[in-house]
């Protein structure tokens, strides 16, 4: 079935864990706290009346009453530094200091009180727990330290490189930043690089632009500030959690809500070529080499601010950010005469691409009530990349050619959080994505069409495949957007040992909206539907394009619902869960306008391309051998559907391009459509 070709398979794990791994409510961006409370004869103490408190905390502090079993579970934390207090009547006060809590981990605190008559505390301090014994998904958290100290690209994927189980593509490895922000799909144990998703705050803010060798991209124009990231958590997403409807990497990056007193920070940093070594001498010239890989500029200007509105009530964080690199690539020209159909190096004119970034952003917290608390924030950015890079990873050099991508993109973001009490939680968000991009030499939402990047976009493109060039111009504009709103709803019910979770995620999305070999008025002709192939200086055939065209891809819906349960008995923790996945692509009725060899050309709409549904089970097994929260083997065995989004409906729009390719021998025709990373 095709279902079954693109949709379905199977992960079984076993683990040996020393490192942190996700608690049950992983989509809220939280943390979890939970133990027993006994009395120095071993006996449970029900009753006791647990606080954890944190400036992380809008509220200050959470509590808890242990149940029958001597048994308590503290919810929905945000990550940060808590203490941790026990106190029941006719028992001496224990505090649990400097308890260092990370997202989507759950930190077993137990302890033991002493029968006092006196009022006295006692402090317990030590090393926060490092395993995670309730959870079966494993994950990876880098910290804010770590993301404030460690000299590398302070990129989100160039924070996840750091760590060891994330595996990059080997030409996307990055020093000191000069990759800049490339829309890198990465892997971890194994795990399908277009199964990755980024996420800020839980929920998504991926392109839904098709990839290459897949019908569902990871790409992105959207840039998360790393002044404004609280942590970033590296989730697999499997081993027994329903809430994630694929198995592959999952980037989550923690925002800052700014807090009851004004602080703020710089981050400024800068290299240029005087910084790095020549190694080019006689006998390289000799060889051909005229010039070696440099790294031209790297700058990163950046800036955060945030404090109280309304103290303990109303709180503001805010950041701006400007950044890019330009780069040199060895022995690669313009084209000196770009209007002749030959390529001739032009010595004094070197290939430099170039990347410039820049965007700003605001996040307002409110604690509505004593459990009700809303988040609201909203960035946007304006990033342009000349892709020569990219393209010498694939062995094809693109002078006038050169594809420059113009992104503008914002992502607005909304969530609410309600601890009805220890037993009851509630928390939901919304996430609104706009990406707009247009490619091949021009920013089409710019007035006049202001040139983007070095492409030519009136000219004819010509591929040498002898020479592995392409040169001459770019040939054809691209305007295409990627616009989404997607948004989870989850509900936990705590009922002595078990922890039961539900909800759902859903997502709407709009993508394409191409334009090629157009201009803004029709009596401009410029940009002609052709490109020309040569072999060594040589044509051999003639490429036409039946241009312009309109593609309108939509999805609608990608929903999951979900239902899971986690249990604990003695040192084994059990999870289940089971998820309902369904995903409907659609095309919209569209009209292409005529071009200069083609007539004006309407299609009807199509629906359910394709229409998907699946039940997927989970299950995974937590053992603490020692029952000390040191060692955690982990099992699990879970079933995931494949990414898509409307990558499926572009695949098969009857109004996408064909070219009609005419040389020697016999007439061969294609299909294409230009794609955005």
């Amino acid at each position: 079935m095709v279902l079954a070709r693109f949709g379905r398979r199977a992960c079984v794990a076993l683990v040996l864990s020393l490192i942190p791994a996700s608690a049950l409510a992983q989509g809220t961006s939280t943390a979890t706290i939970a133990g027993v409370v006994k009395d120095s004869s071993g006996a449970v103490l029900p009753g006791v009346t647990i606080e954890a408190a944190s400036p992380a905390l809008i509220e200050k502090v959470r509590s808890a009453v242990s149940d029958e079993r001597g048994q308590y579970r503290l919810e929905a934390l945000r990550p940060g530094s808590y203490t941790v207090t026990f106190s029941l009547a006719g028992f001496a006060t224990v505090k649990h200091d400097g308890l260092e809590l990370r997202t989507n981990f759950t930190a077993t605190v137990d302890a033991e009180l002493k029968v006092s008559q006196l009022e006295e505390t006692i402090t317990v301090t030590g090393a926060t727990p490092l395993v995670d014994t309730s959870s079966a998904t494993q994950q990876r958290t880098v910290s804010r330290e770590v993301l404030d100290t460690v000299p590398t690209a302070k990129s989100v994927l160039g924070i996840a490189a750091l760590i060891p189980a994330v595996v990059e593509p080997p030409n996307a490895q990055d020093v000191g930043g000069s990759k800049g922000e490339r829309s890198v799909r990465i892997t971890v144990h194994g795990g399908k690089t277009f199964d990755s998703r980024l996420l800020q705050d839980g929920m998504r803010y991926n392109a839904l632009t098709p990839g290459i060798g897949s019908l569902e991209g990871t790409g992105r124009g959207f840039y998360v500030n790393p002044l404004g990231v609280q942590e970033v958590v590296v989730d697999l997403g499997t081993m027994g959690s329903a809430e994630y409807s694929l198995g592959g990497a999952q980037v989550n990056s923690i925002p800052k809500e700014g807090g009851n007193r004004f602080s703020g920070s710089i981050f400024l940093a800068g290299t240029g070529s005087s910084l790095q070594s020549d190694n080019l001498d006689d006998d390289l010239r000799g060889q051909g080499l005229t010039s070696i890989n440099k790294v031209r500029k790297v700058f990163d200007y950046n800036a955060a601010f945030g404090g109280p509105i309304v103290a303990d009530r109303v709180w503001f964080f805010a950041s701006g950010r400007r950044w890019g690199t330009t780069t040199a690539v060895a022995n690669t020209y313009f084209d000196a005469n770009p209007n002749d159909f030959v390529f001739t190096n032009d010595l004094n004119r070197p290939l430099e691409p170039e990347e410039r970034d820049g965007g700003a952003g605001g996040r307002i917290t409110i604690q509505a009530t004593k459990k009700d608390k809303f988040t609201f924030s909203y960035d946007w950015q304006k990033n342009f990349t000349e892709q020569l890079t990219g393209q010498l990873e694939t062995g094809t050099i693109k002078t006038e050619a050169n594809l420059g991508y113009c992104q503008r993109q914002d992502v607005s973001q909304g969530s609410w959080s309600r601890p009805q009490n220890n037993n009851l939680l509630f928390d939901a968000g919304v996430t609104v994505s706009r990406f707009n991009f247009s490619n091949h030499g021009t920013d089409l939402y710019l007035s006049d069409y202001e040139q983007c990047g070095n492409g030519l976009p009136n000219n004819v493109l010509i591929n040498d495949v002898g020479l592995g060039f392409s040169y001459g111009g770019v040939g054809f504009k691209q305007l295409a957007l990627s616009h989404q709103t997607n948004g989870r709803v989850n509900v936990s019910i705590i009922k002595g040992s078990h922890t039961i979770k539900t909800g759902g995620f859903y997502m709407y999305g709009l993508g394409g909206g191409h334009r090629v070999y157009t201009e803004r008025s029709p009596s401009q002709v410029n940009g002609l539907p052709v490109s020309y192939t040569f072999l060594n200086g040589n044509p051999t055939s003639l490429t036409e394009f039946a241009a312009p065209f309109l593609t309108t891809d939509q999805l609608n819906p990608d929903l999951g619902l979900y239902v899971q349960d986690q249990w604990r008995l003695n040192r084994i923790t059990v999870s289940a869960g089971l998820r309902f996945d369904w995903l409907r692509e659609s095309i919209a009725a569209t009209e292409s306008p005529a071009g200069l060899i083609t007539p004006a050309r309407s299609y009807p709409a199509r629906t359910d391309i394709p229409n998907w549904k699946d039940l997927n089970p989970r299950f995974g097994i937590v053992w603490d051998p020692k029952g000390d929260a040191k060692t955690a083997i982990k099992f699990g065995l879970n079933r995931y559907v494949q990414s898509a989004t409307t990558g499926m409906a572009n695949l098969l729009d009857p109004a996408r391009p064909t070219a009609a390719r005419r040389g020697p021998g016999p007439t061969r025709t294609a299909t294409g459509c230009p794609t955005a990373i």
